[in-house]
């Protein structure tokens, strides 16, 4: 995932900062996600500190689903509060911290499996969440395109030796067939992007959720596939470990982030 950073702060975040009663913040621009979305931290006259969001015209609907969203799961989960909202795009929310649950992992491993349980009791209270439909389900459409991730990451990025006309038939076929697997599985809701950069470890011993407008029915093993193989997390680093024993080479994280979450998620929930 590229990340870049924006050097300057949009006006109408800035009036948004003001009308919110905090004349003598500051606001420093952090890097971005794969979106077009765009973060600052803003820090108080009081020493606290808040995150900034600006949405382009073209993310007002990931604006409206993200809102939607954080109501529907601030009973439930640790979400950060939204603190101002103009309406246009522009948005005050709680700062959770500069350290995320990957940090958090690194740093104290000793703590890894306890952190992970919380994640993982996240993962199963927004799974509890009856559907709003803020989102439309899981469908073979969404799954078939996550499969299509998972074999560009492992043959064409990291792997370097894309599939031939018979290997893609025969990937093809059973990728529908998981598919088909897939949706009879039960269901339940999906965070969609649940990995340890998306949660972030709170002194209360719970763990905090973000990024979550993308909320959706679907497998109920998604999250819980996603955390446990995601890049920075215990299963995934020893997936890497066997992998490397078994290859004789390092394995390629960039290469994998996206595909093979999307891939592991899949036949799991096919499992």
């Amino acid at each position: 995932m590229t990340r870049t950073t924006t050097t300057t702060v949009p006006p109408a975040l800035e009036e948004l900062v003001r009308s919110a009663g905090h004349e003598r913040a500051s606001i420093t621009p952090l890097a971005g996600d794969v979106g077009r979305r765009r973060y600052f931290r803003i820090r108080l006259g009081d020493n606290r500190s808040a995150i900034g969001v600006v949405y382009p015209d073209e993310e007002e609907d990931s604006r409206r689903r993200w809102v939607a969203a954080h109501e529907r799961l601030r009973p439930i989960v640790r979400v950060p509060s939204l603190l101002a909202d103009d309406g246009r795009g522009n948005q005050i929310v709680e700062d959770l911290g500069i350290d995320d649950l990957a940090s958090t992992l690194a740093a104290t491993p000793q703590r890894r499996e306890r952190w992970l349980a919380r994640a993982a009791e996240a993962a199963a209270s927004i799974a509890a969440v009856p559907d709003l439909g803020i989102n439309p389900a899981f469908d073979a459409a969404l799954f078939r395109r996550e499969l299509e991730l998972a074999r560009e990451a492992v043959f064409d990025l990291w792997l370097r030796a894309p599939l031939s006309s018979s290997e893609r038939a025969a990937h093809d076929a059973w990728a529908d067939a998981l598919v088909a697997e897939i949706l009879e599985h039960p269901s339940a809701l999906c965070h969609r992007d649940f990995h340890a950069n998306n949660l972030f470890a709170s002194s209360e011993d719970e763990v905090g959720v973000i990024d979550f407008q993308d909320l959706r029915r679907g497998p109920d093993s998604y999250d819980l596939a996603s955390l446990l193989w995601e890049r920075t997390t215990l299963a995934w680093m020893n997936f890497m470990k066997v992998m490397k024993s078994k290859i004789g080479r390092p394995v390629s994280r960039p290469a994998f982030s996206s595909g093979a979450v999307a891939f592991t998620a899949c036949t799991t929930a096919g499992a």
